[in-house]
């Protein structure tokens, strides 16, 4: 399904950040989508991005600026709301470029995927997390091989749709890389501050998923998919943005950060010499008053919780 032009073992890849609340400035930087195009870095692919989001792009400059790239490949990601422009969008994408493979991951592909084959003309869907679906998937299609033994797709075989088998969650969260901030407009979403008036700010995450099973959640990661990323690598993450964006405020936006004990006093003594200040989502049956202690002295001033 690799384009004819297609260089053995390398591609380039076009990632886009679709725009969500286009009432509110840009403020959640796209760490998924960042993720995974770091992991195609590392595997010798090139890409380019455009954050339609960030730069407030219509469809009109967003296609413009497909029709004057060089990829081989448009990858997509978004949320469920995103799904008129993504509708939109690829239908503009196949009518100005055909020659393009188009592939959509995020939550609205994991969501409602067969909506999304019904009617976008999107190749491939990756569906659940995307890290080692896509590494995989890219690997197949530069060298012009067959996609069915890779774990988590959806594709299109002639009219009929195919499903592969679904990919496991990866338990060690750290052997996913540092988003690819350079790649990004970065500047534009720290200057958004996230919740309230709390000066350069960034969205950071310390695990996947959630324990609990609330009613009103949806969880995207699964129930009871509750995985963490080791201290280390979270503040390797907080010093490469204090130091190359300013950044001062970290918005860590895990389902729900305090419902490990252990998880958060590491996070939160790691935190503490970091001189910054940060909130983050909870739960009031996790909000105890020997954690919020804890958190109060490395710097937290605002933790906010679902009712």
């Amino acid at each position: 399904m690799a384009s004819k032009n297609c260089v053995v073992d390398r591609m380039k890849f076009l990632l886009i950040n679709v725009p969500i609340r286009l009432t509110t400035a840009p403020n959640a930087f796209p760490t998924g989508l960042a993720i995974i195009a770091q992991v195609l870095l590392d595997n010798g692919h090139d890409v380019e991005v455009i954050d339609a989001n960030a730069e407030r792009l219509d469809l009109g400059q967003t296609l413009d600026r497909i029709k004057a790239s060089d990829a081989e490949a448009v990858g997509l990601s978004g949320l469920v709301s995103t799904y008129r422009y993504q509708l939109e969008l690829t239908a503009g994408i196949k009518a100005a470029r055909p020659d393009l493979l188009l592939i959509s991951g995020g939550g609205c592909a994991t969501s409602v995927p067969e909506l999304m084959m019904a009617h976008m003309p999107v190749d491939i869907l990756v569906l659940g997390e995307g890290e080692h679906t896509i590494r995989e998937l890219a690997d197949a299609l530069s060298k012009k091989a067959k996609i069915d033994a890779v774990a988590g797709l959806m594709y299109r075989e002639g009219d009929e749709l195919k499903r592969t088998a679904p990919r496991k969650a990866e338990d060690d969260l750290d052997v996913f890389p540092i988003p690819a901030y350079g790649l990004f407009p970065t500047e534009i979403y720290v200057k958004n501050m996230i919740w309230r008036e709390q000066g350069p700010s960034m969205n950071i995450i310390s695990s996947r998923g959630c324990p609990m099973d609330c009613r009103f959640c949806y969880n995207l990661f699964g129930q009871r998919s509750y995985r963490r990323r080791s201290a280390e690598l979270i503040i390797e993450e907080v010093r490469l943005l204090k130091e190359d964006s300013g950044v001062e405020y970290f918005a860590f936006v895990d389902d729900n950060l305090t419902v490990r004990k252990d998880h958060l006093e590491a996070v939160c003594t790691a935190l503490a010499a970091e001189n910054i200040t940060w909130g983050c989502h909870g739960r009031v049956d996790t909000a105890k008053d020997d954690r919020l202690e804890i958190m109060a002295k490395s710097g937290c001033d605002w933790l906010g919780f679902g009712v």
